[in-house]
């Protein structure tokens, strides 16, 4: 879980020399940063690498005795539960027979179990997810005439683009200050709600 950590105070700042001074400092955080998240990365990765290269060989030797006791239980549980029981405990297992997790069984494939149930007046049991489809929204909204669309989209889409305005829907953005290393191209950051608080990963 990230860590949350109070941002420290720092002194202001007086004079321009002072400042070069502070942005070089930041320059220098940024970098490092930037290399202990790339080596967290790396590391991680070698890491979950090395414990599935470990784990893949047990899961096999599971697997095997899995299949090697199921012709087993089948032949002889009846001596073991008496008939009375589905499972017992052997040897620190549980072993034996339960129910699987309820799974739906449907015509195949699903578009026509869709249809099927469409026809025969039962539409409530399909489920339609609806969103909104933002990029296209703010495309309409920014949209101009000068935009490369056939002449006689024009009118259309500036209605629409009307339309959405007068509605309520807007592109948002502010000016925001920022510090970069040179080179980077400076993104936009979100609010904080608590400006001396920041998350570290």
């Amino acid at each position: 879980m990230p860590r949350r950590m109070k941002t420290p105070a720092a002194p202001a700042i007086t004079s321009l020399p002072e400042l070069v001074e502070r942005l070089g400092r930041y320059a220098a955080l940024s970098a490092r940063a930037e290399t202990l998240a790339a080596k967290a990365t790396e590391e991680l990765a070698a890491i979950k690498a090395r414990l599935e290269a470990e784990a893949a060989p047990l899961a096999a030797e599971m697997k095997a005795i899995l299949l090697a006791a199921k012709p087993w239980w089948a032949a002889n549980s009846e001596q073991l539960t008496e008939g009375k029981r589905k499972s017992v405990e052997l040897a620190g297992c549980l072993i034996g027979e339960r129910l699987s997790k309820p799974a739906l069984g449907h015509p195949k494939p699903e578009h026509v179990a869709i249809e099927l149930l469409r026809g025969h007046g039962l539409a409530a049991m399909i489920r339609v997810k609806e969103e909104m489809d933002k990029l296209a929204i703010s495309r309409l909204l920014a949209f101009t005439p000068e935009d490369p669309v056939a002449d006689e989209d024009v009118a259309e889409l500036l209605a629409c683009r009307e339309t959405l305005e007068r509605l309520g829907f807007s592109i948002i953005q502010k000016e925001e200050f920022f510090i970069a290393r040179a080179g980077d191209v400076p993104e936009a950051t979100e609010t904080v709600a608590d400006p001396t608080e920041q998350v570290l990963a």
